[in-house]
Formats: C-alpha cells, sequence, structure tokens
C-alpha cells in the first residue's frame, strides 16, 4: 500500500504560517514497509524565516522545538518513525532544491540515525 503525504514542510517557521508541518503527520501511515522522507524544500526555499535549529540528537522528542527549526523537526520525524514503526526501512531523499546547509543537514541526520539517504 502506498501513502504519501505533500504540500507542506518539515518545519513550521515563524507563527502565522498556513503550512501543515512533517512532524504533525508523522504518526498517519498504516503499518508500512518503508517510508520515503523526501522533505525540506520548502524549508529550504521557505521566505517564512525557517531555521536551521541544532543537531539535538539526545533531547527528550517531548521536549524538542519540532516546528520552529528545521534540523529539530527533520531528526523529530525520524525519531518518531523509527519508534513508531521499528519495522520499517527509513530512505531520505535530499531533493534537488534541497541545497547548502539544509541538504547536508538531511544528509548528517541520516547517517547519524544509520539510514540510507541520496
Amino acid at each position: 500500500m502506498l501513502e504519501a503525504c505533500s504540500g507542506g514542510s518539515v518545519a513550521d517557521g515563524k507563527a502565522g504560517t498556513v503550512r501543515t508541518p512533517f512532524v504533525e503527520r508523522c504518526g498517519l501511515f498504516n503499518n508500512p514497509d518503508a517510508i520515503i522522507l523526501f522533505g525540506g524544500t520548502n524549508d529550504a526555499i521557505a521566505t517564512n524565516e525557517i531555521g536551521l535549529g541544532e543537531f539535538s540528537y539526545d533531547t527528550p522528542l517531548a521536549s524538542m522545538n519540532t516546528t520552529r527549526r528545521f534540523r529539530d523537526a527533520y531528526i523529530y520525524v525520524v525519531r518518531t518513525l523509527m519508534e513508531k514503526y521499528p519495522d520499517a526501512k527509513i530512505i531520505c531523499i535530499i531533493g534537488t532544491h534541497v541545497t547548502g546547509d539544509y541538504g547536508s543537514s538531511v544528509e548528517e541526520i541520516a547517517r547519524h540515525h544509520s539510514l540510507p539517504y541520496n
């Protein structure tokens, strides 16, 4: 079964944005075999001030700033997916518009969690 969510960003950015960030949708799957996490384009090209944030690998999920900064939100999504769907293969895709610090952040986060990326 194929499920998809699109039209948002990984993080939310400044207050008042209309996007639905990935962090609000990462529990919507029905027992997937694989999850392709293809996000960051809207974050990287956003005009709504989505900052990079930190590589917060050890912060408890409940304490993370999950909507305002890209790295925090991406790590939160990856960790939540890994916890909720331990048998699913998670693959991180770095789109052509996810460049600079945003693209390298996805690489770093995927490597840290031993996830395939491209």
